[in-house]
């Protein structure tokens, strides 16, 4: 995302450390190129922080605010530990930066570092932890008690973040693009993924948005969003966080496992762990196929809008793997 900026890395890592109050001669290390740009940082004899340079346009200061303050809740409510934000010196948790070469300001936010190594790693079927059946059955149940205290909570006036549903999967602006009319698609696919949006309209519109089945969701409740210390875990990268269904972030937690020489087991485990928290109807479960194909037709859309060099090594896989599940849901 660095060259998408048109800003060398050690320049916006300078100019974000004065706007958090901290020397501009801070040590700096690329963490993370996907949708933002994730930087860690370290001031001489300071403190260990994390800053993540937002992508230009997608979220308002207002939805990085609403984001913070539910991580904040989960952590002080002892449902997870999350990291802990930063503020800059003036107290907002959200910094407009200038820096040299760029017109606009970029949003920055700062959290304090968290020791772990994550869970795993989607890109790579062989990074998953030793004990990953057992990890996922523990990260089944944390998903339900997220769904239980979204379902509690009561968010601060204020609060906005987006909506996983029916539009903002599938409408004529989908938060992560047009999945069914990219140049990238062949006129077969195109065909399919055309006949599948309007099939998943039909059947998410019937299903509605009762609480019980939609809320407040992660949005990327993968393994490599989930750091292990010991019998720690924490869970970070609230972005895609937003109103869901629940289903729609318990396919998230199944990508994890695509690949994965005992994936089947990893899903098992997950809705076993799930399960023993929140209730989760078969009559619901039986859904989770168009929602397996909808987080993967949300990829596509998402790899085809971005000009990365992690999008375009992905943007064959991912096209094909939408295909084939809506293909399936069909």
């Amino acid at each position: 995302m660095s060259d998408e900026l048109g800003v060398a890395t050690d320049v916006i890592a300078a100019a974000a450390a004065a706007a958090f109050g901290l020397p501009d001669d801070v040590a700096c290390t690329v963490l993370k190129e996907r949708e933002n740009l994730v930087l860690g940082i370290q001031p001489a004899g300071g403190e260990h922080l994390v800053l993540r340079v937002h992508r230009p346009g997608y979220r308002t200061d207002d939805e990085l605010r609403s984001e913070q303050s539910w991580a904040a809740a989960l952590r002080t409510d002892g449902v997870v530990a999350t990291p802990e934000s930063v503020p800059t010196p003036a107290g907002d948790v959200v910094a407009r930066v200038l820096v040299p070469g760029r017109a606009e300001p970029l949003q920055i936010t700062a959290v304090r570092w968290v020791p772990g190594e994550p869970l795993g790693d989607v890109t790579d079927a062989g990074a998953m932890a030793l004990d990953a059946v057992a990890r996922y059955r523990q990260l089944g149940a944390l998903m339900a008690s997220m769904h239980d205290h979204a379902a509690a909570w009561t968010p601060p006036a204020g609060f906005v973040r987006p909506r996983w549903d029916v539009g903002g999967m599938l409408g004529d602006a989908p938060l992560w693009g047009r999945f069914w009319d990219t140049d990238a698609l062949s006129t077969d696919d195109r065909a399919v993924l055309e006949r599948f949006r309007d099939h998943a309209r039909r059947e998410l519109s019937a299903l509605g948005e009762p609480p019980e089945r939609f809320g407040l969701i992660h949005g990327d409740f993968l393994p490599e969003n989930v750091l292990v210390d010991g019998e720690r875990l924490t869970l970070i990268d609230f972005d895609d966080s937003g109103w869901g269904w629940h289903l729609f972030d318990i396919a998230t937690s199944f990508v994890g496992a695509w690949g994965q020489p005992d994936e089947e087991a990893l899903e098992a485990a997950f809705l076993e762990g799930y399960r023993s928290v929140r209730p989760l109807p078969e009559e619901h479960l039986a859904l989770l196929p168009l929602f397996l194909a909808l987080r993967a037709a949300t990829y596509a859309g998402w790899v085809c809008t971005r000009d990365n060099e992690w999008a375009r090594s992905m943007r064959e896989l991912v096209i094909a793997a939408a295909v084939e599940l809506a293909s399936d849901a069909l």
